[in-house]
């Protein structure tokens, strides 16, 4: 358990909002690349996040996308926009459905994805619930820590589906509040990490939205010659042909 509450609070403080994208060079097939080996994260990560450890898994559609509170923010045409732009790289259809209530869904009414913008209390309460470590619930409810989640996956099968449940509270800024929108659909993707990458990869100058490099992430992610249940290592290989890297 300490090994998953120090890989979480490294997630989690991981949060800062993304600026506009850092200038580069160019967004070259080796930073496409960068920033795809990134998303796979590592072994532990891809534990926390209720992924395959050694096999290659993408979320397959459609995905039903659920967001509950946030009342004074008006985040739901955010989250609208965003959930476009992820179904129009991956060819997915994503709904989403907004409530201005935060509360929890109903068992089997989560969908694939459930972002709540709660109060601390109400939220260290529904952490409780989701069974979330009390040391993660207490740095939520004093504040260190803006958020928390968890992510389950219902079958090991290489299309099976995969629920996760995002903890946002409700003091945080708008625009930081819109990263963990961004955070939510990388993860629920199937990204198990983004480190420093999050500003090559989405824009939250204004209302957030993909980069041009986020969307060729994205789109090599879901590239066909990129088989589920494929082990990472050739995963990776055939990441890098496909963009014509040499190993």
């Amino acid at each position: 358990m300490t090994r998953f509450v120090v890989l979480l609070a490294v997630a989690v403080l991981s949060w800062a909002p993304a600026g506009p994208a850092r200038a580069q060079a160019a967004d070259t097939p080796q930073a496409v690349y960068d920033s795809f080996e990134a998303l796979l994260g590592t072994r532990e990560q891809r534990e926390i996040y209720a992924l395959p450890p050694e096999r290659y898994w993408r979320a397959t559609g459609p995905l039903q996308v659920r967001l509950a509170g946030g009342r004074n923010f008006g985040l739901a045409p955010a989250l609208v926009a965003l959930a476009d732009e992820f179904a129009d790289v991956a060819g997915l259809d994503i709904g989403v459905q907004a409530s201005e209530i935060a509360m929890m869904p109903e068992a089997g009414k989560a969908g694939d994805l459930a972002i709540l913008i709660v109060a601390r209390p109400l939220g260290a309460e529904f952490a409780q619930g989701l069974g979330l470590d009390a040391e993660m619930r207490r740095r939520f409810a004093d504040g260190r820590w803006p958020a928390l989640f968890r992510f389950r996956r219902d079958d090991l099968s290489p299309t099976g589906r995969r629920s996760g449940i995002v903890l946002v509270a409700d003091d945080l800024k708008p625009a930081e509040i819109e990263t963990f929108l961004v955070l939510a659909m990388v993860w629920t993707m199937g990204g198990a990490s983004i480190g420093d990458n999050l500003g090559e990869i989405v824009s939250i100058s204004g209302r957030p939205h993909l980069t041009e490099r986020g969307r060729r992430v994205f789109t090599l992610m879901y590239d066909p010659q990129l088989e589920l249940a494929l082990p990472l290592d050739e995963t990776r290989a055939t990441a890098r042909g496909i963009l014509g890297l040499a190993d």
